[in-house]
């Protein structure tokens, strides 16, 4: 089972243990908690302390013996949601004190798939719903399991804002493509060209993807490199095939 989700929600490993000995335990005493979960008996009441206050556990009396259970899983939800709040509050106080002066020209890196994967939905907080992107797609990686996995999560919110976007892989990737065909508002022609792979195109802004063992990413702000790539895009499109 993975997870790595629980970890990014805020909670430590020694916490998902715990959590999980509890759903497979239902309620118990600490003794099987411990056996189940791999947490010593000297930390073991510290970490069911942190659950409780989270939400995610509780206690009820058996005999004059305190047993501990899980709450409902859906209380992860719950969990989520308050973090969630907290970080809206966060975000809203960061955007009062940031420096709200728009550069012309801007460049940044981004390494790693987590780091990638942000970067694609800040570009669709950055242009909005019921807007459009253009692609010259990456290749033959997106045959691979970590890179359909990675679309999946990103095109959920793509999807979900209603931006469409229009991509021009080489016709060589037309059995690979059949598998995007299924997600909403997109556009697929394809090239026999040998085009550049990775770029991405939106709102004065150039995305440039680089996949390989260690991924990694170059915006560049700069409506004169975005027209010049959106135009190329745009000779590219016309002579494309259906």
């Amino acid at each position: 089972m993975d997870t790595t989700i629980l970890e990014e929600m805020g909670l430590s490993r020694r916490e998902i243990a715990v959590y999980l000995a509890l759903i497979r335990l239902g309620s118990s005493t600490t003794g099987p908690i411990v056996n189940s979960s791999g947490v010593s008996n000297a930390k073991i009441y510290e970490v069911l302390n942190k659950l409780i206050k989270k939400g995610l556990a509780s206690y009820i009396f058996k005999g004059g013996v305190k047993h501990f259970q899980k709450t409902n899983p859906s209380s992860l939800l719950n969990f989520f949601d308050e973090k969630k709040w907290a970080l809206q509050k966060l975000i809203e106080e960061l955007d009062k004190i940031q420096n709200k002066e728009e550069t012309e020209y801007e460049a940044t890196v981004y390494e790693s798939v987590r780091a990638i994967k942000s970067a694609f939905y800040s570009m669709f907080d950055y242009i909005g719903r019921n807007t459009s992107y253009s692609v010259f797609p990456l290749g033959e990686q997106l045959a691979t399991e970590e890179l359909i996995q990675f679309w999946s999560q990103v095109f959920r919110k793509r999807v979900q804002m209603k931006i469409s976007l229009r991509t021009l892989p080489n016709i060589k990737l037309k059995k690979t493509f059949k598998r995007f065909y299924t997600y909403k508002h997109m556009k697929i022609r394809y090239t026999p060209q040998q085009l550049p792979t990775g770029v991405f195109i939106f709102k004065n802004h150039v995305l440039n993807v680089i996949w390989g063992e260690k991924p990694i990413a170059f915006l560049i702000k700069s409506k004169e490199n975005y027209l010049r790539w959106q135009n190329f895009f745009e000779e590219q499109w016309a002579k494309s095939i259906a």
